[in-house]
């Protein structure tokens, strides 16, 4: 394994501190920045960054949406969000609840634009190029129904991914990817 860096999702670790200045004075209590990256990663470990932001997966998605950004094609995304809520939104958990494939959310989206259900489509869009592992308190059929792998530890998680891509895989981790943009 080869840890590339580890991005703080705190404002002022990701920027400098005359952007961090400027940021804050236009937006006063918001942490969210980007980063650049050398490369895409193999891996990425990204927390949706606690609660409120992993309340339940519509919110999550946020963090998916971000991090995908860093993981190269064929690569895996392992997200930590806890979900207590399950899986949110009710359009979003109808578009779930309705679709075979993640390309029924593809299609759906192109004929039937529906908030909510937009962020189902965005799973599955990101499915296309990567895979995800969810690390949740979800339910593992309720998971699944989401196209994305389960697990219940981020060792496991980690440990099936490493088996996947080989022991030399290059890992990120974005502890609040939610907020963080990598660039």
């Amino acid at each position: 394994m080869v840890l590339l860096k580890v991005i703080y999702g705190i404002l002022y670790h990701s920027c400098n501190h005359h952007l961090y200045d400027l940021i804050l004075s236009i937006f006063p209590g918001n942490y969210f920045c980007g980063f650049l990256f050398a490369e895409p990663a193999d891996i990425v470990i990204a927390s949706a960054g606690g609660f409120p932001k992993d309340i339940n997966l519509y919110q999550a998605q946020k963090a998916i949406d971000n991090a995908r950004r860093a993981v190269r094609p064929g690569g895996i995304l392992i997200l930590v969000a806890a979900c207590p809520e399950g899986l949110g939104d009710e359009a979003f958990t109808r578009w779930i609840a309705a679709a075979q494939k993640p390309e029924d959310l593809i299609a759906r989206i192109h004929t039937n634009f529906e908030l909510g259900g937009h962020k189902a489509a965005a799973i599955a869009m990101v499915l296309k190029d990567i895979q995800i592992y969810l690390v949740s308190s979800l339910p593992e059929q309720v998971v699944q129904q989401v196209f994305v792998e389960p697990f219940t530890s981020l060792p496991e998680a980690y440990n099936r991914a490493l088996g996947e891509i080989g022991p030399e895989a290059k890992v990120l981790l974005i502890p609040q990817a939610g907020s963080v943009l990598p660039v």
